[in-house]
């Protein structure tokens, strides 16, 4: 059986009140250390027996208080090895590896989708301004008897009056890449972008021959005739007075910008005869896409439609 001292309540709290008092006291000036070492032998009786010739402190004495207090003497050192430490390093560096990649390119993804979106909405913000000041314009494609026409009449008085909508940093009204409102180097053109693609010539010519604003122009060598304004935000609208599109740089000279990722054409127009012109994405035959990149309508799906 094992025997406790029994103490009153009373008798506890002034213990307790003891032991406090004379721990303040060992920390400043030591005087009552032989009171100390009085109470450590009266608590010798506060034990726990178990068997013969062996005891432990009892842990609510003034024992096992001291001891809980007083560091043991001890040397061991714990640590790892130098082949655990490598071992952890090795497979933190394959962890990283393997996620860090995916990690930017989905960052990069959410990031041109963003900056999309909010091209779309300026454009379109910026265009219905115009139609709600000055009435319907006659700029824009549209379908009728399912064939696509056009009407250019109004174009370049719709552009002046679009631009000064749009909050406009700079203006190149000709050689939009030696005056600066391109980024260095320029653009690929269908030529560069399809040959990459693996295309030949004769599929180029066949797909572009209605598209000359593409195969015409050239945006790295520049094009005398090449109108851009940079808005204030740094997107970059490429356009000529007399187009129904237009290709933009949704987050200007940052970069990628290559076609399908940062580039991307939008068009004037309606898909049904009489129904609210807006500005679309890209929906004619003239888009051009680098390896990796999206379509204008898939670009418009994933960041418009969330689809």
């Amino acid at each position: 059986m094992l025997n406790f001292t029994k103490r009153t309540a009373a008798a506890k709290r002034e213990r307790v009140s003891l032991y406090a008092e004379l721990f303040r006291n060992l920390f400043t000036d030591g005087t009552h250390k032989h009171e100390m070492l009085k109470l450590v032998q009266h608590d010798k009786s506060n034990v726990i027996a178990s068997e013969p010739g062996r005891a432990w402190q009892s842990r609510s004495g003034f024992c096992g208080l001291l001891r809980r207090f007083t560091p043991r003497n001890d040397n061991r050192v714990f640590a790892f090895t130098l082949a655990e430490v490598l071992i952890t390093l090795v497979i933190i560096g394959v962890i990283a590896a393997l996620t860090i990649p995916n990690l930017l390119q989905k960052y990069q993804e959410e990031a041109l989708k963003t900056a999309y979106k909010k091209t779309y909405n300026v454009l379109n913000n910026a265009y219905k301004m115009v139609i709600a000041e000055n009435g319907p314009l006659e700029c824009n494609y549209y379908r009728k008897d399912n064939k696509t026409y056009s009407s250019t009449t109004d174009c370049q008085t719709f552009y002046s009056k679009f631009f000064n909508i749009l909050k406009v940093a700079k203006h190149c009204k000709n050689n939009a890449l030696q005056n600066g409102c391109l980024p260095e180097g320029g653009y690929k053109n269908a030529e560069s972008v399809e040959k990459e693609n693996g295309m030949s010539d004769e599929y180029i010519s066949n797909r572009y021959a209605g598209c000359p604003a593409l195969t015409g122009m050239t945006f790295t060598n520049g094009d005398s005739n090449l109108e851009a304004v940079i808005l204030a935000d740094g997107q970059i609208i490429i356009y000529k007075s007399y187009w129904l599109h237009m290709f933009v740089d949704t987050n200007g000279k940052k970069g990628p910008n290559k076609w399908g990722y940062d580039i991307f054409e939008f068009d004037i127009g309606s898909l049904k005869i009489k129904s609210e012109p807006v500005i679309s994405y890209g929906w004619t035959s003239c888009v051009l896409v680098e390896k990796g990149g999206k379509t204008p309508q898939e670009m418009y799906n994933s960041a418009i439609l969330n689809k």
